[in-house]
């Protein structure tokens, strides 16, 4: 078993322990849930969800969790690139914030990390994901606001690794050795522009640049 596997757990569990033994402040606090009930946003919270939500976050989501996310899943998985289009997760992730919503659930969406994370330390099949709705499923059924106090034991710093771990594996491509010079351009210029402003506008750099990589590689191809 490769050493990893074992590493994390242990890391996790003993910065819970040494938390708890130390009696210093929880890391985060959680809010009391409120009870469950079913329900459907009131008119002005649509409006009101579209401008503080979803139009800060629409940069993030469309190259995080459809864009980047179908492109991982095509390298990781090539025997199943067909399935992995930007369409289908974009499809995937609607509908499931569509019919969760009645039910009190908050905005979800398919994130490129939690696939870099977890490939990283195994996961290959359905059966991860299996495992981990169903731990959560059975946490939430039996241990339900006791699980908070459990979670907020864990330190700062160790989330911090965890968080450094799947942004080293997120920022390294193999584009930057098979890669033309241009696309590695294009690459560095749009993490740049993220860095240096935010998601949305090295969004908009990335796509106008490989626009016109796309449209000078065209005109310059030899013509039968």
């Amino acid at each position: 078993m490769p050493m990893q596997y074992i590493v994390m757990p242990l890391v996790i569990l003993f910065g819970i322990t040494w938390q708890y033994l130390s009696q210093t402040t929880p890391s985060f606090n959680f809010a009391q849930a409120a009870p469950w009930h079913l329900s459907w946003p009131e008119t002005h919270e649509w409006s009101s969800a579209a401008i503080l939500l979803v139009l800060p976050q629409l940069a993030l989501t469309l190259t995080n969790a459809v864009i980047a996310i179908s492109a991982m899943a095509k390298d990781t998985f090539p025997e199943d690139s067909e399935k992995f289009t930007p369409q289908a997760f974009a499809k995937s992730s609607g509908w499931a914030n569509l019919l969760m919503a009645p039910f009190g659930g908050g905005a979800m969406c398919h994130g490129a990390g939690g696939l870099t994370v977890q490939y990283h330390f195994g996961a290959r099949t359905w059966i991860a994901p299996a495992i981990f709705g169903t731990s959560c499923l059975l946490i939430a059924a039996f241990w339900g606001q006791g699980i908070a106090t459990v979670l907020s034991l864990i330190p700062l710093a160790v989330l911090g690794s965890l968080l450094a771990i799947a942004g080293t594996q997120l920022a390294w491509s193999k584009r930057f050795i098979d890669g033309k010079p241009f696309c590695i351009f294009v690459i560095f210029t749009t993490a740049l522009a993220c860095l240096a402003i935010n998601t949305a506008v090295g969004l908009a750099v990335g796509v106008v640049l490989e626009l016109g990589r796309h449209q000078w590689q065209t005109l310059s191809a030899p013509k039968n």
